[in-house]
């Protein structure tokens, strides 16, 4: 449902206008535009007004939070909850989408496509090479924009190229590479920028923010204003941007993408070469010549380039034409030479640009990548300047045919679809560009016509005179054609273009000497930018293709990827022609909704359908939600099974939805929302489902284990081990393993010399090995994994003992893993002390397998103090002691080699003689008031799932104490987390004094003076209460009062509690039960049984 800002002409959704109209649109746009609600909604249509300031608050990384995974319409429109559902419904019906951003220059096209990357990095995969991927597609942004981005009359950042950013995503949706597709850059503007306007961003942030060295190297080192391509416009500064900043952020993106030092010094020196190329100036010569006026410029750019200095000067003033066979060489005049030095200034750096981004591509494609994408489209907005040329055409043609899409994907396909499906729908009238589209795309068409002028050497007057003759009768109204331009009706508005230079720019081709002097250069970025590639054929017949062919060829190419997509729509508005933020043009926004069809937009969606889908993906889809369609016994076509789930959630047909021939179509979009709200509680339910099964299975596979056996022996899984089944195999016949589990083995090395004392301080000679012990029915391994010569895994064997030459086990009376195994002189090995954190289970299978083996018992000894001998060639005994350590930890011990001795320090373990309470079992309190209440000071929404929401006054019970600034609490029936400084902690109510029959014996001890009162042999015993209320004493011994009928709870004695009758009954006899206080422990010990108990016994007197 659409929210209000204060009166109805200010809603969220213009659908829901009272009445549609283009005055009611603009002035709804203008009321949200003043309250800094800059998007609106028109369906699935966003609407973005440029508010030319930054709105604080609006694209944080909270705001990126509270749009994560919520519905469309749930929260207020922003771009960010467009970006979501692009990326959600990438994920849930795994197609590819893209993001059509369209509007004029200077409305805000190219933010929005970055708040669009944003969001979907801050959603998606943190790991290392998801973040990576992250990184570079957001690095790219930088980069484009230094060199394709540039000031002008409407925009401070226009971008001066197309670009079409396709993100590519797995089946996780995390991002795993990219594409970046670029379209016409502007050439034009390097050579002859307008005025009040600036060249691309990049010449300003090199003249002006490169380091000394960089300057210097470059000579670059007096400014923007001494190059001519740059001063010609008088405009060095841009308001609201940081040249220095911008500079520092596409050095760090090069870093980021993985440019070279070399490869970022090659892009500075070609930025060089172009500005040095402009201030190569001509003075006319004898006849129709010209000759360079300062030497040392064309000497720079020679050097810069890497070329011979006269070479560059013939190429620039003379022109060689091939006719037929013969060759001739042509002097160039002023005008001449002036265009042949911006020609190649224009082909230099549109290389350059094109290296750059094949270079990007390569830093963020995943090759053979098969899986889904987001497709983001930032290209040229619709423009009107004072003088337009042949660059207009092309922008505004790529407008008209994005135009085309918008209607013939929303309002043509939209109406057409219902008529297909048999839904009743009255047409609405729009307007289609598709004819505008045809006459300057199509054939014959301006920019074919264009060509054929070109390719025939016609004039541009004849091209002028070819345009007349061809639009007569119906198409005259689109184009009007005068002396020296024409005019074309686009959607919108009217734009005169002058035709001169038009077939010079569509031809743009580069002469044959300047590709000579350009390959004789040996400078690595010649090579890198294609300039070798280029071939020169004296006989070559066919023609380069026209820039205006090649930029159609592109057009179509986009217009087919945007069609494979799923599209969603971003409408950028400019609220006013100057750019002052606050500043609301009603002339000019009503200009915008008018050409943009908003209010056809409107209509058709206002009359329509919120969704549609095929029957069998609503199916597939929503199957679950209906018990029909699950028991395996229903039988009906695709379109009754929606039908039925339809009928099951108790919809009707024709209020909520309609079937058609192969679609349902849904009405409202809140329906949609409770579909999907049904089937995240029917997974999620599924889900508890399935989560308790599987711990069932795993808990009773876990407690059958232990009830059938009560030791698993191998822990390490070692019969399913083809190498240690090999080293048991060469014993020559089959053994079962008993025990395997690791152990650490101490190194000793026993009583030295001084020779070896002396050496003991260089070489440490005492260590721990860590290996694997293994239990067969017939033998003792130890042993340990290594790598051999070949890099394979082998085994590493210590020692193999028969069980009958084992002769005992040493174990201390304390709490440690430590054991010493002795063997027999003929097993070859010396006793070991080692360490198992399994040694009972060790100790007690050797002793069965030892019985087994040889019909004996196991000698086990119980001291704390035994020397064994280390070493099989002499006598090198070792004194071996155990310590009762308090400073151990329960459950570990450790071992000190001090010279020949070696101490076990043990933990103390558990006394012998200790009464061990009985496991607590914990409890739901049935007394709310008894739990600590959390009073809310302030309104609190919750952000996340596990967030609790409230309002000042609501009391919430605490569940666990603060943690991290964080309570968790219970709340109308939920539990989560609640921020501590939102709520203020209830002291508990006083609990009631214990009644009890000592207890008011001393009360009334007190009272009168300190008598004492005699105790006699009866006591009053409370019978069972005639009102609702009944005392009850918990585990603790508290005693409240509880109503059995509302389930409440409290300390005070309530006030309709009726106090129950009394009789006489004979004193107990003093109990055997003890009450047993153990720190913050109280249990009671029968001193009979010996047992002990949580709970209070029947027959127990304090």
């Amino acid at each position: 449902m659409a929210r209000k800002l204060g009166n109805r002409n200010a809603l969220d959704d213009l659908v829901m206008l009272d009445r549609i109209s283009e005055e009611n649109i603009v002035k709804c746009l203008q009321n949200r535009y003043s309250a800094d609600e800059i998007y609106t909604y028109i369906g699935p249509v966003l609407i973005a007004v440029n508010p030319f300031k930054r709105i604080q608050g609006c694209y944080t990384e909270g705001k990126i939070r509270e749009y994560r995974g919520k519905k469309f319409y749930e929260l207020p429109p922003h771009v960010f909850a467009l970006a979501d559902d692009t990326h959600t419904q990438m994920i849930n019906k795994r197609e590819n989408q893209c993001v059509i951003i369209s509007g004029e220059s200077g409305a805000g096209k190219t933010e929005t496509s970055k708040l669009i990357m944003k969001y979907i990095s801050a959603v998606s995969g943190h790991s290392k090479e998801v973040q990576e991927v992250k990184d570079k597609m957001l690095s790219s942004n930088p980069i484009l924009e230094a060199f394709g981005n540039a000031k002008t009359i409407m925009n401070n950042n226009s971008s001066r190229f197309g670009k079409y950013m396709e993100i590519l995503f797995d089946d996780g949706g995390d991002p795993v590479g990219g594409r970046v597709t670029n379209y016409l850059l502007e050439k034009a503007r390097l050579v002859f920028p307008g005025s009040g306007e600036r060249n691309f961003h990049i010449f300003y942030f090199l003249t002006k923010h490169a380091s000394p060295e960089e300057k210097e190297a470059y000579y670059l080192t007096d400014g923007p204003q001494s190059f001519w391509y740059l001063s010609q416009s008088g405009t060095y500064d841009v308001p609201g941007i940081d040249d220095g900043r911008e500079y520092k952020e596409m050095r760090e993106a090069f870093h980021t993408m993985g440019f070279s030092s070399d490869e970022v010094q090659d892009v500075f020196r070609t930025v060089s070469i172009v500005l040095w190329l402009g201030n190569v100036e001509f003075v006319a010569a004898a006849g129709e010549t010209s000759k360079v006026q300062d030497a040392q410029v064309l000497d720079v750019c020679a050097y810069l380039i890497g070329v011979d200095s006269k070479a560059l000067e013939t190429a620039l003033t003379t022109n060689l034409i091939t006719a037929g066979r013969q060759k001739i060489r042509k002097n160039n005049n002023k005008l001449q030479a002036e265009f042949a030095r911006d020609t190649l200034a224009k082909a230099i750096y549109s290389k350059l640009f094109d290296w750059i981004v094949k270079r990007i591509n390569v830093s963020i494609e995943n090759p053979g990548f098969k899986g889904i994408q987001i497709g983001v489209l930032d290209i040229y907005g619709f423009e009107i300047f004072g003088v337009n040329s042949f660059e207009q055409l092309c922008i505004n043609f790529v407008n008209e045919r994005l135009q085309q899409i918008f209607i013939e994907l929303t309002l043509k396909a939209e109406q057409e679809e219902y008529a297909s499906e048999g839904i009743p729908w009255k047409q609405i009238k729009y307007y289609d560009n598709k004819p505008l589209c045809e006459l300057i795309g199509g054939k014959p068409g301006l920019l074919s016509l264009l060509d054929d002028a070109v390719n025939t050497g016609k004039t541009d007057a004849m091209w002028l005179g070819d345009i007349r003759n061809s639009f007569k009768g119906k198409k005259a109204n689109a184009v009007v054609v005068a002396s020296d331009q024409f005019t074309v009706r686009h959607f919108a508005g009217e734009v005169t273009y002058h035709a001169e230079g038009f077939g010079i720019k569509n031809k743009d081709t580069l002469f044959h000497d300047m590709i000579v002097v350009m390959q004789s250069s040996n400078e690595s970025f010649v090579k890198a930018h294609g300039w070798k590639d280029i071939v020169i054929s004296s006989g070559q017949k066919k023609r380069p293709p026209t820039v205006s062919k090649q930029f159609r060829g592109q057009v179509g190419k986009l217009m087919k990827a945007l069609h494979q997509c799923t599209p969603h729509y971003i409408r950028c508005i400019k609220p006013n022609a100057v750019k002052k933020p606050n500043t609301f043009e009603l002339k000019e926004v009503r200009r915008q909704v008018k050409y943009l069809g908003l209010l056809e937009n409107v209509k058709v969606r206002r009359a329509g359908y919120a969704f549609r889908e095929k029957f069998v993906r609503f199916v597939y889809r929503y199957k679950c939600l209906c018990p029909k369609l699950n028991n395996g016994r229903f039988r009906g076509t695709d379109a009754q099974m929606c039908q039925a789930i339809c009928e099951h959630i108790g919809w009707r047909a024709g209020d909520e939805f309609l079937l058609g021939k192969s679609k349902i179509f849904i009405q409202l979009a809140a329906s949609l929302f409770l579909l999907e709200d049904l089937i995240e509680r029917r997974r999620n339910s599924a889900a508890i489902i399935i989560q308790k099964a599987y711990r069932r299975f795993k808990n009773r596979k876990k407690y059958l284990i232990l009830r059938y056996k009560d030791y698993r022996g191998d822990y390490l899984d070692f019969r399913y081990n083809n190498l240690v089944q090999g080293l048991i195999r060469q014993s020559g016949r089959k053994e079962d393993i008993q025990f395997a589990d690791r152990s650490k083995v101490a190194i000793l090395r026993g009583k030295k010399s001084l020779f070896g004392l002396i050496r003991s301080a260089f070489v440490k000679e005492d260590q721990f090995s860590h290996r694997f012990l293994l239990l067969t029915d017939g033998h003792l391994y130890s042993f340990s994994f290594a790598q051999d010569e070949m890099n394979k895994t082998v085994v590493k064997l210590y020692f193999r003992v028969p069980l009958n030459q084992i002769t005992g086990v040493t174990l201390s009376t304390y709490a440690d893993n430590y054991a010493i195994i002795h063997f027999a002189p003929a097993a070859r090995t010396v006793d070991v002390l080692q360490a198992c954190r399994r040694k009972t289970e060790l100790v007690g299978l050797l002793s069965i397998a030892y019985n087994k083996a040889t019909s004996r018992n196991l000698p086990i000894k119980f001291q704390n103090k035994v020397t064994i001998n280390v070493s099989l060639k002499s006598q090198k005994p070792v004194d071996i002691s155990w310590i009762r350590d308090p400073s151990v930890a329960p459950g570990g011990q450790t071992i000190k080699l001090i010279r020949h001795n070696v101490r076990v320090h043990a933990p103390p373990g558990i006394p012998p003689s200790r009464v061990e309470p009985p496991p607590k079992i914990t409890e739901t309190d049935k007394s709310v008031s008894v739990r600590t209440i959390l009073l809310a000071q302030f309104d609190f929404e919750g952000k996340d799932v596990d967030e609790l929401s409230f309002k000042a006054g609501n009391e919430l019970v605490m569940v666990e104490p603060e943690n991290q600034g964080w309570f968790k609490a219970t709340f109308n029936g939920k539990t989560g987390y609640v921020p501590a400084e939102y709520v203020k902690k209830q002291p508990r109510k006083k609990k009631t004094e214990k009644k009890g029959v000592r207890g008011e014996a001393k009360r009334l001890g007190a009272a009168i003076g300190g008598v004492k009162l005699k105790t006699n042999k009866f006591k009053k015993v409370a019978a069972k209460p005639k009102s609702n209320w009944e005392v009850v004493t918990d585990e603790s011994g508290d005693t409240y009062y509880y109503n059995t009928v509302t389930q409440q709870s409290q300390w005070d004695k309530p006030a309709d509690f009726s106090a129950p009758s009394t009789k006489k009954v004979p004193m107990r006899q003093k109990s055997p039960w003890e009450k047993v206080v153990d720190g913050e422990d109280v249990y009671y010990y029968n001193n009979d049984t010996g047992k002990s108990q949580w709970e209070k016994p029947a027959g127990f007197v304090g």
